[in-house]
């Protein structure tokens, strides 16, 4: 399962991780690059590139890092881009998605049961918590 939705990834800026080399098309030349820490811009789209790559595409002012058509693309390779930036943009993961899906779907006996099962057990360790202080004190009692 990916990281993230591809689709949550459009209007976001990803950030670099690792120095990446800018293309002026997937597969094409390099025409820059990025430095890590450094923003990669604000993804425009994403097309797939030989082998089934996926290429981030991005439009830029920027003249020093664009083909004619005012684009340009990097690579999604694995560990380039910070999830901590995309997560602070608000960028929730494919498995954070599941696991919410999962709470969302959950009937409400299923959350009851949950909730007791929680309550349960903070009275248990509550009582057994109580019950060594009270040996504890009749304990130092004793030795008075």
């Amino acid at each position: 399962m990916p990281l993230y939705d591809m689709a949550d990834i459009i209007d976001k800026t990803l950030v670099a991780q690792q120095q990446l080399n800018v293309y002026d098309s997937p597969d094409g030349n390099i025409i820059g690059t990025v430095e890590p820490g450094e923003p990669a811009g604000v993804v425009y789209s994403w097309v797939t590139g030989s082998g089934g790559m996926i290429w981030f595409m991005f439009e830029s002012n920027n003249s020093n890092m664009v083909n004619s058509l005012g684009s340009y693309y990097i690579p999604n390779l694995p560990n380039s881009f910070s999830i901590d930036a995309l997560q602070q943009q608000g960028v929730i993961s494919t498995h954070q998605k599941v696991i919410d899906q999962q709470k969302a779907n959950q009937s409400t006996f299923d959350k009851i049961a949950n909730l007791v099962k929680w309550v349960g057990i903070a009275f248990i360790i509550g009582t057994v918590g109580k019950s060594l202080v009270d040996k504890v004190n009749i304990h130092k009692k004793a030795k008075q």
